[in-house]
């Protein structure tokens, strides 16, 4: 009832500086990955994205109250960096075979 009716139990946390903004940006980065190499589209991607993170705020930490911090740094930091490297990656993998095209695509887009 907090959580979704009164919104008593959504607040912004106040973890280190480096948790929001690194630490969730990536997890949020691997979440946009792993949705385009399922064949999501970017928006599909994005979308896949805030629910995974409304599902993990809600279910997995329910005892703990929903960060407003999370549910915003997760998907636009996903789709933010996942994006652009997902597309070079993918750019990379279809262009010449060459084993440093390989390694950088390798590396930008691991799950692709």
């Amino acid at each position: 009832k907090q959580k979704f009716i009164t919104f008593e139990g959504v607040r912004l946390d106040r973890n280190v500086f480096e948790i929001n903004a690194f630490r969730h940006a990536a997890v949020g980065e691997l979440v946009h990955w792993t949705a385009r190499a399922n064949g999501f589209g970017p928006h599909g991607a994005f979308l896949w994205n805030v629910g995974t993170t409304v599902l993990w705020e809600a279910g997995v930490e329910f005892r703990e109250q929903i960060s407003i911090n999370d549910l915003i740094v997760n998907p636009f930091a996903g789709w933010g960096w996942g994006e652009p490297t997902h597309q070079l990656g993918e750019f990379l993998f279809r262009s010449r075979r060459s084993w440093p095209n390989r390694a950088l695509a390798w590396v930008l887009a691991p799950v692709s």
